[in-house]
């Protein structure tokens, strides 16, 4: 395996540290209950070349986007049932989910809509689109 951590440390390469804000739900005495916790980070940083853009399904061609390449375990969102969830849980009721990170990062806020992870590298690409 190739270790590409010299590279996402390196300025030279546009490597920026930011801080990623996560929120999580659970459900909790039958109450969904959501928590927003901040990580800092690190990676190299880029605008997203317009193509990147137009592969994103749902999201406007117009809107302004980054890649992110970080060993930080970024996420677009997901929803998590365990093995011993009751049978028949329907698709509303999630024990755990992640809402997409939110990247801040050279005074903007980003959502993460697409990752990749190259774990055989170590690290992820992340594609973010601009929130303010």
């Amino acid at each position: 395996m190739t270790n590409l951590t010299d590279a996402l440390l390196s300025p030279d390469l546009g490597s920026v540290s930011f801080t990623v804000e996560r929120t999580t739900c659970r459900r909790a005495a039958g109450r969904l209950v959501s928590e927003t916790e901040s990580y800092p980070a690190v990676g190299c940083v880029h605008p997203a070349p317009p193509e990147a853009l137009a592969l994103t399904p749902g999201e406007e061609i117009h809107e302004e986007g980054i890649l992110i390449y970080t060993a930080f375990p970024l996420t677009a969102g997901e929803n998590e049932i365990p093995e011993s969830a009751p049978s028949g849980m329907g698709a509303t009721v999630r024990p755990t989910c992640f809402g997409a990170d939110r990247v801040h990062v050279r005074g903007a806020v980003w959502r993460v809509v697409r990752v990749r992870p190259w774990t055989d590298f170590g690290f992820c690409a992340a594609l973010a689109l601009r929130q303010s």
